[in-house]
């Protein structure tokens, strides 16, 4: 069994733009989830749609990972966390948080909790993106990618940690108070719970399954309110185009790595 790259994106707006980039690529048939199977650079990928959510994402990724995986990367939108990231960027997550894990206190104060599994591992806060794939999705977001429409600069690249979370957050001072507490640059609604379901996975396999979350960010509530009823209207030919570009280099340099040491 050949190894693979498995690839998880929320809606197929965003997995759209990586299918485009995939050589013999064709659909899977009776998937649970929406996948599609190809190649970058002779390595082989699996591309699967998880759908929108924490728990979607979490049932999705414990229900596709194989034992011929060797690398999980999440991407497509988020919002931003911090005010200078304008929609066409990208953040390659360098870890995760879940930002809904907190406790509300007797006097209605919270505090964060972070991912629990038992009252031993109640203080990790942050799950770490692999960090071979980090360095290889900087290498990667070196090359050039294509503007937002009507932005007159070409997009920035960034390292951050991506919280997660069921919430929508667009209320700009509640969104300062998240970057704050949990030393976030953008919100999705899955990387988190990915994290976390490969956490467990690869405790169980005995080693650590490389993980990497790439956001490019679709909407910055600091910088112009978004209508909520808007949701991707009017933009769905834009998420994920510039991590879907951005992840198509991390693969190959990932094939490369491959290549070199056999």
């Amino acid at each position: 069994m050949s190894r693979e790259v498995l690839v998880l994106c929320a809606v197929d707006e965003e997995a759209r733009h990586l299918r485009a980039l995939l050589s013999d690529a064709h659909t899977v048939a009776d998937a649970i989830f929406p996948t599609t199977v190809g190649t970058i650079e002779g390595i082989s990928v699996r591309l699967v749609v998880c759908l929108i959510g924490i728990s979607h994402a979490a049932a999705c990724t414990a229900s596709v990972l194989r034992p011929n995986t060797i690398a999980v990367i999440n991407y497509g939108c988020a919002g931003a966390h911090d005010p200078t990231l304008c929609p066409g960027d990208v953040v390659i997550g360098t870890g995760t948080t879940l930002m809904d894990a907190r406790k509300v206190l007797p006097d209605g104060s919270t505090r964060v909790a972070g991912f629990r599994r038992d009252l031993e591992w109640a203080n990790v806060h942050v799950l770490e993106c692999d960090a071979t794939l980090v360095k290889h999705g900087q290498e990667a977001g070196s090359e050039q990618l294509p503007r937002w429409p009507g932005s007159e600069r070409a997009p920035r690249v960034v390292c951050g940690r991506v919280g997660s979370s069921d919430t929508w957050t667009q209320q700009a001072a509640r969104l300062l108070e998240l970057a704050a507490v949990h030393g976030t640059s953008c919100e999705d609604m899955e990387a988190a719970s990915i994290a976390c379901v490969l956490f467990h996975l690869g405790s169980a396999r005995g080693s650590p399954i490389p993980f990497l979350s790439v956001k490019d960010i679709s909407n910055n509530e600091l910088q112009a309110t978004t209508n909520p009823a808007d949701g991707l209207e009017g933009i769905s030919d834009e998420v994920g185009k510039r991590a879907a570009i951005l992840v198509r280099g991390v693969i190959a340099r990932i094939s490369s790595t491959l290549g070199a040491s056999m």
